[in-house]
């Protein structure tokens, strides 16, 4: 499944929302920080930023979002396991997956 990276500056309860409209096409993703998380969907980049850009709409909410989908080559520093772990699942490549810890 494609990896998609979603990072946002929305109001408070805008992460509530886009983790909404992200059940709505995705049965995974991960959140890695108040603003950052990952999704795991067949859907588009293009339709992912749609779907969501829709859901904050219709919440009256405005900010900002962008949908990157991740390359296969995905290298991490600092997530803790679980994350860590998450990533090798969803990945593409799951043999591409590279975590580091920081020194």
């Amino acid at each position: 499944m494609p990896l998609c990276l979603v990072l946002h500056d929305l109001p408070s309860g805008g992460a509530e929302v886009l983790e909404a409209a992200i059940w709505e096409v995705s049965e995974s993703h991960w959140v890695v920080a108040a603003n950052t998380l990952f999704v795991s969907s067949d859907v588009s980049v293009g339709y992912l930023s749609d779907h969501l850009r829709g859901a904050l709409r219709r919440s009256g909410m405005q900010g900002w979002i962008m949908v990157l989908q991740a390359a296969s080559d995905v290298v991490s520093a600092g997530l803790g396991e679980d994350a860590q772990a998450w990533l090798r699942e969803q990945s593409p490549a799951a043999e591409e997956v590279t975590t580091t810890a920081l020194s």
